[in-house]
């Protein structure tokens, strides 16, 4: 891609962003039970502080970024997680998806949007610009690829992390298509070497 092209595709990704979140909010806003835009609740005490209601509170605000190669299965794991599908004949996502999942944590409401990135080189300049927004990333590697190539281009990713994140930002490894087992060739002993290697916890 060339620099318009980029600067093309980065506009075209952030207004798609800012339509998810307002379609979101309006969804949210049927759902909320206000009446003329006070709420119905007592959500405050007699001084008018904040009882605490989780209702009340507005949700934790979270970015998750999904990094790895091409073919890995990023946007799998991302559909089986949501939606608990599972398509074989998945399409590459080109640039960068976006999904929002509503969650519940510790009492806690939390929105969660997801940023599944594509793998393919010529889109690498446009994913780096979503490593400084995220609060995590999971990384993601094939463990039944025959020559390994996403498991050893860890060191590769893990670089652009450390060039293009936040400091504190989160990081898992994920070793996939591991159900394949006749065609494993990354053990889960050496996921879990790469994984003590970057001082991060590690899954398959």
């Amino acid at each position: 891609l060339s620099g318009s092209d980029e600067e093309d595709e980065l506009l075209r990704l952030e207004a798609e962003e800012e339509r998810a979140r307002r379609k979101a909010a309006d969804a949210a806003a049927k759902k909320s039970p206000h009446v003329g835009g006070k709420s119905t609740k007592a959500g405050k005490g007699a001084e008018g502080g904040d009882t605490g209601d989780p209702e009340e509170r507005p949700p934790i605000k979270l970015k998750l970024l999904l990094l790895g190669d091409g073919g890995v299965g990023k946007t799998s794991l991302l559909q089986r997680y949501s939606k608990d599908k599972f398509d074989p004949d998945m399409l590459a996502t080109a640039g960068v998806a976006f999904q929002t999942e509503h969650l519940t944590i510790a009492g806690r409401r939390v929105r969660c949007d997801i940023w599944d990135t594509a793998g393919q080189e010529r889109f690498h300049v446009i994913t780096r610009a979503y490593y400084a927004k995220s609060h995590g990333i999971v990384l993601v590697y094939d463990a039944a690829e025959p020559d390994e190539t996403s498991f050893k281009n860890i060191q590769y990713w893990m670089e652009n992390i450390r060039k293009h994140a936040s400091a504190g930002v989160a990081k898992v490894i994920i070793g996939n298509k591991v159900d394949r087992e006749d065609e494993k060739v990354v053990s889960t002993e050496r996921g879990e070497a790469a994984a003590r290697e970057y001082d991060v916890p590690f899954f398959e």
